[in-house]
């Protein structure tokens, strides 16, 4: 019997030198064991219904076993039969505990190894079942080299290679494939490396080289954090998926799992099915299939059509984007500006607002307003609160009305309400009008009035009439024709003249964007009246032309009905009235004074000249 003893105590002082060793064999009470010099025999022992208690600073360690067998020539003892270890800590609390077929233990460094059937219970919801197990007292870890599985409160893994403590509240495993369920959820997971951490309430895990299954989505990515009683996923590094919808790639993506959202940042790149969303940030919604995304600028792109913005939303059942934020429309060379944006693209209608400014090849300008409706499909649309087309090129083309209208197709513009037409020197105004790119021309109708603008002409003129059509060239208004009660005046800036013009409908003919002729037809009624010299003359006919240069009025060529009656002033201060009829009439002027009259082919009443005029 003390020859048994000293065995058993010899394999204490063995396995732990100058560890307190407990020994209790079947219902006998503890023993403190020291440090013992004996001179065991090399034989072979067992021991049955072995309790040990080992302690080292900080920590306790309880063996209970069957049976132990003593391999001396091996410096090991091999425990058998119900073998459980439990692991408390410097204070007296249980770390974790562990079952087996079989241990071994060995001396020389005090090694433990676990084999067949090995179960390790970190916490109530963590289990850990292995072939085999290694205890390393040194180091305090405890490692499993080959395959295991671990099962939680919510899921389970499997892998290779586990390390830990005593207190198992911190693990490593390798070669990682896990499964995590709840309420009809599943989480699957493969990875090359997990680092797991016990915290309250949970656990907290980050994988390394991960593949994950989460809701219909396959994510690939470095690293993934998850913390299971959250229901929340985090992937960093660089992170690719596969949905459903399509596929994305982003930086680092953050799953909510209870809320249904998804949240992502940095070099994202969306594509679902045709539509392509590229973004900073990302917010997607899965309840309410809501993509918004966020960007320097975000950019939404389907087939040649493109919209960029600060933030974009993304409606996938409604097939719509809602922009904000410096939002740009793009379509082959068309692009259209704004503050705020609704692309539909099923209707192919867009609504825009705040600041909106649309260039195209259609006008070789820009449009501008402060709203508007597109019809893509047929590509036409509104403009609303002061809209305006400015041409890019330098003639200085402008279009203004209250409400415009566009035709792209026809390459069209018609506005209601205060239309308003300049270029150059050129101005016209009227109830409505329209501008037709191909034609180079603009119809006014309703009101029309036509003058000149410029401060640097000398012959100022204004027009009225039913209705205009200014021609362009390269956006230069060239000829202006005005159709119904014709009515207007030329001024000569130095104030010393002024024709008044009537007529059925007349023409205005400019050069180099300066009057040079003025054409008034069907019942020509011209009056003119040179104010420093009193002189006044009026000419009628059926048609008259009014040639202008840099001197001002030159020359009035009337045809049919023409009749001429004019009151001259000459030299000694009697006043010659004059009335001359004809077929034909040319009125010629200098210094914009009536100098002679050329009358033909026949010739009715009389004509003093002003000869002596000064």
């Amino acid at each position: 019997m003390w020859a048994l003893l000293r065995r058993v105590l010899l394999l204490g002082t063995r396995l732990f030198f100058s560890l307190g060793l407990l020994l209790l064999l079947g219902h006998c009470a503890p023993i403190e064991s020291d440090r013992v010099e004996v001179d065991m025999p090399d034989l072979d022992a067992e021991t049955a219904g072995v309790f040990l208690q080992l302690r080292r600073p900080g920590s306790r360690l309880e063996i209970r076993a069957d049976l132990v067998h003593e391999y001396s020539k091996e410096q090991k003892a091999m425990a058998t039969g119900n073998v459980r270890l439990e692991f408390f800590d410097g204070s007296g609390q249980p770390g974790v505990a562990l079952s087996a077929q079989r241990m071994h233990l060995y001396h020389q460094d005090g090694a433990i190894d676990a084999v067949a059937d090995v179960l390790l219970q970190a916490s109530d919801s963590v289990t850990v079942y292995a072939d085999s197990l290694r205890w390393e007292p040194e180091s305090q870890r405890i490692v499993i080299p080959g395959a295991l599985r671990i099962e939680l409160a919510d899921g389970a893994e499997k892998g290779r290679g586990l390390e830990t403590d005593l207190s198992a509240d911190a693990w490593v495993l390798n070669d990682v494939e896990g499964r995590w369920e709840w309420d009809g959820e599943t989480v699957a997971i493969w990875a090359d490396r997990e680092r797991s951490q016990r915290v309250e309430g949970g656990v907290q895990v980050r994988y390394e080289l991960v593949q994950l299954h989460v809701e219909n989505m396959q994510l690939n990515s470095p690293l993934a954090h998850w913390i299971p009683d959250l229901r929340q996923l985090s992937l960093d590094g660089g992170v690719e998926g596969i949905d459903s919808s399509g596929n994305f790639s982003a930086q680092q993506i953050d799953i909510d799992m209870q809320e249904d959202l998804l949240r992502a940042r940095g070099h994202i790149r969306v594509r679902r099915g045709a539509v392509l969303l590229e973004a900073n940030e990302w917010i997607e919604e899965w309840s309410k299939r809501h993509s918004a995304v966020r960007g320097d600028p975000a950019r939404y792109a389907r087939g040649a059509r493109s919209v960029e913005a600060r933030n974009l939303m993304y409606a996938r059942d409604a097939e719509s984007i809602d922009a904000r934020g410096a939002v740009l429309f793009a379509e082959g060379a068309r692009r259209l500006a704004a503050s705020t944006m609704v692309y539909d693209h099923r209707a192919e209608e867009l609504v825009a607002s705040g600041g909106v400014s649309m260039a195209g090849s259609e006008w070789k300008g820009i449009l501008r307003a402060d709203s508007l409706y597109f019809n893509l499909h047929k590509e036409s649309g509104v403009l609303l609160g002061h809209p305006y087309l400015r041409s890019i090129e330098e003639n200085d083309l402008h279009l203004s009305a209250d409400s415009m209208h566009f035709d792209m197709n026809a390459r069209t513009i018609e506005g209601v309400g205060q239309y308003q037409l300049t270029s150059g020197s050129v101005r016209v105004d009227a109830q409505r009008g329209r501008y037709a790119a191909v034609d180079n021309q603009v119809v006014f109708v309703g009101s029309v009035f036509l003058r000149e603008i410029a401060a640097d002409t000398l012959a100022k003129y204004q027009i009225e009439s039913d209705s205009m059509t200014v021609q362009l060239a390269d956006g230069v208004a060239t000829e202006v024709y005005a159709r119904g009660s014709f009515r207007g005046r030329v001024v000569m800036s130095t104030g010393n003249a002024t024709s008044w013009l009537a007529g059925s409908r007349g023409i205005v003919a400019l050069e180099d964007d300066q009057l040079s002729a003025v054409t008034v037809e069907r019942d020509a009624d011209v009056t003119y009246r040179h104010i420093l010299k009193d002189q006044v003359s009026r000419f009628r006919g059926d048609e008259m032309v009014l040639h202008f240069n840099t001197g001002g009025l030159q020359q009035v060529h009337v045809e049919g009905g023409a009749v001429l009656e004019s009151r001259l002033v000459r030299a000694a201060g009697d006043i010659a009235i004059n009335s001359v009829e004809g077929e034909e009439m040319d009125i010629y002027f200098a210094d914009g004074l009536l100098v002679r009259v050329e009358v033909g082919p026949k010739a009715e009443g009389t004509y003093l000249p002003q000869e002596d005029a000064p």
